[in-house]
């Protein structure tokens, strides 16, 4: 009895059956697919291990990316499920990543990044307005999935805050879900934010795109939310703008995540805001020794849904993109609660001006 590896119906990569081969007991070969063939988005894997015996059995893993460009960020995979994920180093020939591992009893998943599902999104959502948020339906996506926006605070000064514009990016899904778990808790820094802001929330404003395990568009000739978005392309993308449009927020927080191994990433328009941020965060113990890599973003890029809020608006933007290697789950959820209390202050000083 050996290990199987299986596709994923909800935010699987690759989800057809023919694109993973078995090459012999417990081996087994995957080919991940791009929805438009770029490479630089292409990091979306979740594949299915099952494991019938009742204890681990080996697994060789061989991952073809069939691109070259960007194997240096292929180098390794997680293994796991739930809350525990396991970093495995992978050996790397040309185009293949090979992780050979032992897997446990029952049924467990590989991918580059800790998955997050829709259904992982559905469950979480649910839990919502037991904690105070205030939940509407903002509209719809594509494929009718409805796309959901929450509302907590009382304050004058509005917060937009979104995540996982592209479906890979699992880290920016368990940050947001930290971070609105953290604001509804009763304890004084969480009462003093919500006095001074009202905050709106959509944690899933792709969902189509996560469930069909894309990279970065919202379907198969889709958008791409975060570069393409202010064009109001398609029906998911005219929601988020809708959002926009209906909230005017001063501030506009947008969660991701990318490949980097050592660096988070900052892009903003206005770098004082990135720099205070930056600040706030340092000596936390969560971001002790951080590197981020910062960059400042073109107001005039007429694709860009921050671009425009800040046109429209007169928002201030910022994009957070966390990393996952050295950091666990449940440690990506914690980050949530500071990052928000962070951007809350470098706003709050630049526009108080204390």
């Amino acid at each position: 009895m050996s290990v199987r590896v299986e596709p994923v119906e909800d935010g699987g990569n690759p989800q057809q059956a023919a694109a993973i081969q078995r090459l012999a007991e417990g081996h087994y070969r995957v080919f991940p697919y791009s929805e438009d063939g770029d490479g630089n988005y292409k990091f979306a894997l979740c594949v299915r291990l099952v494991n019938d015996s009742d204890r681990p059995r080996a697994l060789a893993l061989e991952v073809d990316w069939a691109d070259p460009e960007y194997m240096d960020a292929r180098r390794f995979l997680y293994l796991g499920s739930g809350d525990d994920w396991q970093f495995v180093p992978a050996t790397v020939s040309g185009t293949v990543a090979t992780v050979t591992h032992p897997v446990p009893p029952g049924i467990s998943y590989a991918g580059l990044s800790p998955a997050y599902s829709l259904g992982d999104y559905l469950a979480f959502a649910e839990r919502l307005p037991k904690l105070g948020y205030r939940c509407r339906v903002a509209g719809s996506s594509n494929e009718g999935r409805d796309i959901h926006a929450y509302e907590l605070g009382e304050g004058d000064r509005p917060i937009l805050v979104t995540a996982r514009y592209h479906p890979y990016e699992t880290s920016s899904s368990y940050c947001v879900e930290g971070m609105m778990a953290w604001l509804a808790q009763p304890r004084e820094v969480q009462q003093k934010l919500l006095a001074r802001h009202t905050f709106t929330f959509v944690p899933m404003p792709n969902p189509d795109g996560v469930y069909r395990g894309l990279c970065k568009r919202t379907g198969i000739g889709g958008v791409d939310l975060s570069h393409e978005g202010a064009y109001g392309g398609d029906v998911t993308t005219r929601t988020l703008l809708g959002v926009i449009d209906s909230t005017r927020p001063q501030g506009f927080l947008d969660i991701h995540g990318w490949m980097y191994m050592e660096e988070d990433g900052l892009h903003y328009l206005d770098e004082g805001l990135g720099e205070r941020f930056a600040a706030r965060l340092d000596g936390h113990p969560l971001f002790i020794g951080n590197k981020w890599k910062a960059s400042l973003s073109d107001d005039r890029a007429p694709g860009s849904i921050r671009a425009r809020a800040h046109r429209e608006y007169g928002s201030r933007p910022l994009a957070v993109s966390y990393r996952w290697p050295g950091r666990t789950v449940p440690q990506m959820r914690d980050m949530g609660g500071p990052t928000l209390e962070a951007f809350c202050a470098a706003l709050d000083q630049g526009v108080d001006g204390v």
